[in-house]
């Protein structure tokens, strides 16, 4: 009792700490809290927080035809607006940055559930803060608005689906439905981790009752979407936005080659790291039953999301991006320390092959074209490769490809 009465004080603190520290990076750098971080001393909070921008983006939401389906994040900001008295903007950052600090404690336990180790629970917790789409959520262009209540709701779906408790799962996963709709492009990986090992699955009744409360989840969400739109003119609006915009992204996305190459390099920003860690995982260890299936429908849900950005969505919003991390978050920081490990193995390899002198060769091999590669890195990451959005936080973006850049470059010629 005693013990997981500190485990929860300790992950309360670690995701509050990240969470400010989220904020922090927010407020003081150019983002959608502020635009310009340069108008303002730092200390002049409510001079500095752009409140017409962002009252401006929550009224852009409820009116949208492609977000007016995603009532959850507009209802909470209205609801602390005129409970709590304050501004949108105030309501915008308390609902966004709260539900990321609880994103972080439901991941913990969402951890601890597919049978983690402590530590490696507080690491996927850590590696989620630090993934790009939520480091850097509320910036120009990433975009953030519902993305968090997603996270939370897809979370808690999971949780309940390994602890095989059906109706919550149903709610949690209806709930995610509504926060966004590109929710359902998890249904097949959710399909995937349902399905009983080595044995039928209609005659599995665990199976049934999953699949059925999944499925009836869908159907309802469905239904619910067709009837707000029979009652109001969200049908007519919606199916003309989708036939005259909505499949016209691709061009966007692809115009000219410095578009080309923002919208590869959204999907590097988001996915590079996780997903060479993914690989390099499977091919170095032997997973776990279920963190096996996590890993395949992480992979699977790649595929099946990525198709739909690059050709129905803007791809610079590189957010719309992170949606497969689902499935990979909560085993992240298991796959990362195990490569940990096995790079450290690896390099005091290479360091005892030198000091016996055997190892002049595997420094010229291997030292000398990491020196070059990451020098044509910086030339790539800081030269060639610039947002198109003159708000965006350029710098921070192309600080962050060069590093990530570096780290799967390492990963490579080491382990």
């Amino acid at each position: 009792m005693k013990k997981n009465v500190i485990s929860f004080a300790k992950v309360l603190f670690l995701s509050l700490c990240c969470t400010v520290a989220l904020f922090a990076v927010h407020y003081i750098f150019s983002s959608m809290l502020n635009l310009d971080a340069t108008s303002h001393g730092i200390l002049d909070y409510r001079a500095r927080i752009n409140h017409g921008f962002i009252q401006e983006v929550y009224e852009y939401h409820i009116q949208h035809p492609a977000f007016i389906r995603r009532p959850i994040t507009s209802f909470s900001i209205d609801f602390i607006h005129r409970i709590l008295d304050i501004s949108y903007a105030n309501a915008f950052i308390f609902v966004n940055f709260f539900v990321l600090f609880l994103c972080g404690v439901v991941l913990f336990y969402l951890a601890k559930a597919l049978k983690q180790k402590e530590r490696n629970a507080y690491l996927s917790v850590l590696f989620f803060y630090l993934s790009f789409s939520i480091l850097f959520a509320f910036f120009i262009p990433v975009y953030s608005y519902d993305e968090p209540f997603q996270y939370l709701f897809l979370f808690l779906t999971l949780l309940c689906l390994f602890q095989k408790q059906w109706i919550p799962f149903a709610i949690s996963f209806f709930f995610a439905l509504m926060a966004r709709e590109t929710t359902i492009f998890l249904v097949p990986g959710l399909f995937l981790l349902l399905l009983p090992e080595g044995r039928k699955p209609l005659s599995n009744i665990t199976f049934l009752r999953s699949a059925f409360s999944l499925i009836l989840t869908v159907i309802g969400y469905v239904g619910a979407l067709w009837y707000f739109a029979s009652m109001s003119d969200y049908g007519a609006i919606a199916s003309k936005y989708f036939i005259n915009e909505r499949f016209s992204h691709w061009m966007f996305n692809f115009q000219s080659w410095q578009y080309s190459l923002e919208s590869i390099v959204s999907f590097v920003l988001v996915l590079g790291l996780p997903l060479a860690i993914a690989i390099g995982f499977i091919n170095h260890f032997s997973p776990k039953k279920n963190t096996r299936r996590m890993l395949l429908a992480f992979v699977l849900t790649v595929f099946i999301n990525s198709f739909f950005v690059f050709f129905s969505a803007k791809a610079q919003e590189s957010r719309l991006f992170a949606l497969p991390l689902i499935f990979f978050w909560p085993i992240l920081g298991k796959a990362a320390f195990s490569l940990w490990r096995l790079f450290q193995k690896n390099l005091r390899h290479i360091k005892r092959s030198f000091s016996l002198k055997k190892g002049g060769d595997t420094l010229i091999v291997k030292g000398i074209p990491f020196i070059l590669i990451v020098f044509l890195l910086a030339i790539f990451s800081f030269g060639i490769y610039s947002p198109m959005n003159g708000k965006a936080f350029s710098f921070g973006y192309q600080l962050y490809l060069f590093f990530e850049n570096v780290l799967i470059l390492g990963f490579l010629l080491v382990v």
